[in-house]
């Protein structure tokens, strides 16, 4: 899986150790963080220091996007990350989700 944040650091084949150093470094990770499986598989959080954050996935089209409840502290959304990348299924259990509406292209203008 592939790990992107929106500052330096980054992992093209993600593992255990990358991903808890991003969440250890708060400056490097930046305001978000994505693991993907693939360009429209991923689970993706956005937030600063310990939080609050927004922790999202997606599974494939737009249809197929969903967005925590509520706001998550870091350690919850760094557990989450962790699960998503063993494939364990409980990461999604854990939280309760809403379906993220798409809207079309001509609704943001």
């Amino acid at each position: 899986m592939k790990l992107e944040c929106a500052e330096t650091i980054s992992a093209s084949n993600a593992t255990e150790t990358d991903i808890r150093k991003a969440f250890a470094d708060d400056q490097g990770r930046g305001e978000f963080i994505i693991l993907s499986e693939a360009e429209e598989v991923y689970i993706q959080a956005s937030g600063e220091s310990n939080g609050p954050y927004t922790l999202e996935y997606r599974e494939g089209d737009a249809r197929r996007h969903f967005q925590c409840t509520r706001d998550l502290q870091k350690g919850e959304v760094e557990a989450a990350f962790l699960k998503y990348l063993q494939r364990d299924a409980t990461w999604e259990s854990a939280f309760l989700w809403t379906k993220l509406e798409a809207k079309p292209w001509w609704k943001f203008w």
